[in-house]
C-alpha cells in the first residue's frame, strides 16, 4: 500500500508500521520529485554563477569608464590652468566631468553590491542541492530497510471454554511474541455473553501486567486496541452476566 503520510514540502512518503511499500510505487514516486527537485536547483545554481561572470564583466567596463573620465577631468583642468580667458566655461566642464565620475563611481558600488549578492545566491543554491542529495540518500537507506522488514499478517483466533475459578472473574491467556502484533480487537462473543472484560498485557522483563482496554461483551466488534510491544494477552471476565457462564468464548483479531 501507498504510505499512510507525506513530507510537508515535496511530498515524499512517509510510512507507519503497518505500511507496505514499493520500489515501483512510492520509490520510484520519490525518486522523480527529488530528481526534479534537484534540477531546478541546479539550473538555478548555474544561473547565478552566469549572472555573476556577467556582472563582474560590466563592472571590469565600468571601471574602465571611471578611469577614462578621471583623464578627461584632468586634462579639462589643465586646459582651464592655460585658458584665462575662458576659466569659467572651462571650470564649469570640470565640474561635470566631475558629477559623471562620481556616478560612475556610485554604479561601480552598485555593482560590485550586485556580484556579491549574486555569488551568495549562488553558494545557497549550491548547499540546497547538497541538502537534497543528503536527503535522497537518507530516504534511499529508509526505503531499503522497510523493504527487508517481514509483513506482518493478521492473525483472527478464539479462545474457547473459558472456566471460572473461585473468585469471582474468569480469565485464559495466549501467549504471542513479543512485538509481533501491535493491535488487538474484539470481533464476536459466543452463548450469550454480555458481560464485560478486560484485556491485558505483560512486559517479559519485568513480568508486570497492564491493563490495555476493556470491553463489552455486547459492544462488538470493539475498538481497536494498542498491544504497547506486550508479549502476552490476557481476556479477564468480570462477574457481571458472566456468573451464571461456565464456559464461554470470544473470537478476536490481532495485527
Amino acid at each position: 500500500m501507498s504510505s499512510t503520510n507525506k513530507t510537508a514540502n515535496f511530498k515524499l512518503s512517509q510510512f507507519i508500521g503497518t505500511d507496505k511499500p514499493t520500489f515501483l510505487g512510492d520509490y520510484n514516486n520519490d525518486m522523480n520529485i527529488i530528481d526534479g527537485a534537484l534540477f531546478t536547483a541546479s539550473q538555478a545554481a548555474e544561473e547565478a554563477v552566469n549572472d555573476v561572470e556577467t556582472v563582474k564583466s560590466a563592472q571590469t567596463e565600468l571601471k574602465a569608464v571611471h578611469e577614462d573620465t578621471k583623464k578627461q577631468v584632468t586634462q579639462l583642468k589643465e586646459t582651464a590652468d592655460g585658458m584665462i580667458g575662458d576659466v569659467t566655461a572651462a571650470q564649469e566642464a570640470a565640474n561635470s566631468a566631475e558629477e559623471k565620475a562620481t556616478a560612475a563611481q556610485t554604479a561601480t558600488t552598485g555593482v560590485l553590491n550586485a556580484a556579491n549578492i549574486a555569488s551568495a545566491n549562488a553558494t545557497k543554491a549550491k548547499q540546497t542541492a547538497d541538502g537534497n542529495k543528503t536527503t535522497l540518500q537518507q530516504l534511499d537507506e529508509r526505503v531499503t530497510a522497510l523493504e527487508g522488514k517481514p509483513a506482518i499478517q493478521p492473525l483472527t483466533m478464539t479462545i474457547h471454554n473459558v472456566s471460572r475459578g473461585g473468585g469471582d472473574d474468569a480469565h485464559s491467556s495466549l501467549d504471542i511474541e513479543e512485538n509481533a502484533f501491535s493491535t488487538v480487537q474484539l470481533l464476536k462473543t459466543h452463548n450469550g455473553n454480555s458481560g464485560s472484560f478486560s484485556i491485558k498485557g505483560r512486559n517479559t522483563d519485568t513480568e508486570s501486567w497492564t491493563t490495555l482496554g476493556t470491553v463489552a461483551g455486547n459492544s462488538v466488534p470493539s475498538e481497536v486496541i494498542s498491544l504497547q510491544s506486550k508479549k502476552i494477552v490476557v481476556l479477564d471476565w468480570g462477574s457481571g452476566a458472566l456468573s451464571t457462564f461456565a464456559g464461554t468464548s470470544a473470537t478476536f483479531a490481532l495485527k
